[in-house]
């Protein structure tokens, strides 16, 4: 496939023409035709200067060019056989295998600096893409960006960054070389963004009283973690999670929280607190009788338990246990490793450590064996 591209350049004192084709072995074969004299009256800049793009940390801000007057603008049309393609309305266009052998046509409708039509015209010989490029080279423009009155860029385009939240920004467009004047575009400010986090509420309790938090959206970027605390405050929120699914707590009223932490472009936040009161059963981790008292019973129970193999009953003892309070070291599972942590968190008096075992008992998050 072979390309032919034609440039319309237009200067100070006249217009260029360069028609260049690309040959199948790619070696480029560039005819230039210089032709008649360009007007060179000054063009004052007129318009509103509009901004596009959003005004939020990392949106690109840029000018929309259609809200220049007098400005270089650029139709174009493409016929074969002098019948108009309606879809055709961009600067390429490649003509199709059953227009091969008919007569190929573009135009360039040129408004705004002579008003003036150049027609390219070429037999069609094979699908090739045909291309007419329209540069003004007296359409100099110099940006000059400003946030609170500093100058902060001169570029075409600005990108927010987050130092910028709740200042004002603007852009000053001056012409150079033919184009004389500045343009003045509308103050913007840019959003504070700051993040907003919906709590989660409770959805669900399930038949082992496992519980499902409600998704909460979160404005941003950054993955929503979700934790649960006992007092009320996030401060006290021990363990973070993706999932949004509790086992079941240790006491009545829980406090839920979602939070999101720093990225790039936000500050990290926190939800508002979400108050539950649990109605399912309360265990405490080590109370494997449910007697409200860790004592010797309890250290007795699980160990006829695990004894009786768990669930069946060989020896006689017919043991029945809370098997969330008996996993005290939160492994999943009821063994050994349980029977001995609770004999030692007894033997230390619970809540002191006389002899140095340094035990913590667990409130289990569900059985996994």
């Amino acid at each position: 496939m072979c390309f032919m591209s034609t440039i319309l350049k237009v200067n100070e004192d006249s217009i260029q023409i360069q028609m260049l084709f690309t040959s199948p072995e790619g070696n480029p074969v560039p005819p230039v035709l210089t032709v008649n004299v360009v007007d060179t009256t000054p063009i004052e800049l007129t318009g509103n200067l509009l901004l596009v793009g959003g005004t939020d940390l990392g949106s690109v801000v840029s000018i929309d060019a259609s809200s220049f007057e007098h400005l270089f603008n650029a139709k174009y049309e493409w016929y074969v056989d002098g019948e108009l393609i309606p879809t055709a309305t961009d600067s390429t266009y490649t003509p199709t295998q059953e227009q091969i052998g008919g007569l190929l046509e573009g135009k360039v409708i040129v408004d705004g600096l002579f008003c003036d039509t150049y027609t390219y015209t070429t037999d069609i010989t094979e699908v090739c893409e045909h291309t007419i490029d329209v540069i003004d080279l007296r359409a100099n423009l110099e940006y000059k960006w400003y946030l609170d009155e500093e100058l902060v860029s001169e570029t075409n385009a600005y990108q927010i960054k987050k130092s910028d939240a709740g200042k004002h920004l603007y852009v000053e467009v001056s012409g150079t070389n033919r184009y004389v004047g500045t343009l003045t575009s509308e103050t913007v400010v840019v959003d504070k963004n700051e993040r907003i986090i919906s709590k989660p509420t409770v959805v669900s309790e399930d038949e082992n009283h496992n519980i499902t938090l409600s998704r909460s959206l979160s404005v941003g970027d950054g993955t929503v973690y979700y934790g649960s605390s006992y007092t009320g405050k996030v401060e006290d929120v021990s363990d973070w999670q993706t999932s949004r699914t509790f086992a079941p707590p240790t006491q009545n009223t829980v406090y839920y929280f979602a939070k999101v932490d720093e990225t790039d472009s936000y500050d990290a936040a926190y939800s508002d607190v979400s108050v539950y009161e649990y109605t399912g059963p309360i265990f405490m981790p080590g109370d494997v009788n449910g007697d409200k008292k860790i004592n010797t019973r309890d250290i007795i129970a699980l160990s006829r338990y695990y004894a009786d193999g768990c669930t069946t009953d060989p020896e006689g003892y017919n043991v029945t246990i809370n098997e969330l309070a008996a996993d005290v070291n939160d492994d999943g599972r009821i063994n050994t490793r349980d029977i001995i942590a609770l004999s030692r968190y007894y033997v230390d008096g619970c809540t002191t450590d006389p002899d140095g075992y340094n035990v913590t008992l667990l409130p289990s998050k569900g059985l996994r064996e």
